[in-house]
């Protein structure tokens, strides 16, 4: 890799990851995202290096989404309906276990799987009109009320795709700025580390073969797992 390459200038050249180094953001933020998990369910979260590490999960996943997402030109509605699809069903799986991970009562806040669908839903009406529109804005406002990680986590997600879209200094910042934003719910800083490892990936590439439903499967079946085992470990 030359060095030269990896100048801050270069960071304005259009996005382009590998496929296989964009599945290796994934298997990354899985992993950090099942430690933060574990953490949540078997030791109550105090493990504080763990749910730190935690905080760089969002990111990757809202960064790998929202790159799929700004391929796809011209628009092409079948793309967003099928993704949407999947969202809603494993999303809709994921809420039982993701429920008791967090004791809670209330179906509110959705788990992420409904913050990447109200991302989604945003970008499909913004492509559909071809412009911001009052749609694409209350999707925003009414699914921030709604889903984990609220406002930000949706701006992270829709910062991303512009930055992916049409590289430039502005989109860069608001990155940057957008993942500082996280702060709000994450009580840390801890998620702007995800960026250097986001701005470096168009420069490695890594052979990593793609799992194309690993994501969609492990998402409800690693909450069920880990919340089993909280059962035979506090059973004893």
């Amino acid at each position: 890799m030359d060095p030269e390459e990896t100048s801050i200038v270069h960071f304005l050249k259009p996005v382009k990851i590998s496929s296989g180094t964009l599945e290796a953001l994934k298997w990354l933020g899985l992993l950090l995202m099942t430690l933060d998990h574990a953490n949540r369910i078997l030791y109550q979260g105090s493990v504080i290096w763990a749910y730190e590490l935690g905080r760089i999960a969002w990111p990757l996943f809202a960064f790998v989404f929202s790159y799929n997402y700004a391929q796809v030109e011209p628009f092409q509605p079948a793309f967003y309906h099928q993704s949407f699809g999947r969202l809603l069903l494993f999303g809709a799986l994921a809420t039982p276990p993701y429920m008791m991970m967090k004791s809670m009562d209330s179906l509110i806040p959705l788990n992420i799987l409904f913050t990447l669908l109200a991302i989604g839903a945003c970008l499909y009406f913004y492509e559909e009109a071809r412009k911001i529109n009052l749609l694409s804005i209350a999707i925003v406002l009414v699914a921030g009320v709604f889903v984990e990680y609220s406002w930000p986590g949706i701006l992270l997600g829709l910062v991303f795709w512009a930055y992916c879209k049409k590289t430039s200094w502005l989109t860069l910042a608001l990155a940057v700025l957008a993942t500082a934003f996280l702060y709000v719910g994450n009580d840390n800083y801890w998620s702007l580390a995800a960026l250097p490892i986001i701005f470096l990936a168009p420069y490695i590439r890594i052979p990593v073969p793609r799992l194309r439903y690993l994501f969609w499967w492990f998402y409800p079946l690693h909450l069920i797992v880990l919340l089993l085992l909280r059962q035979l470990i506090y059973a004893r």
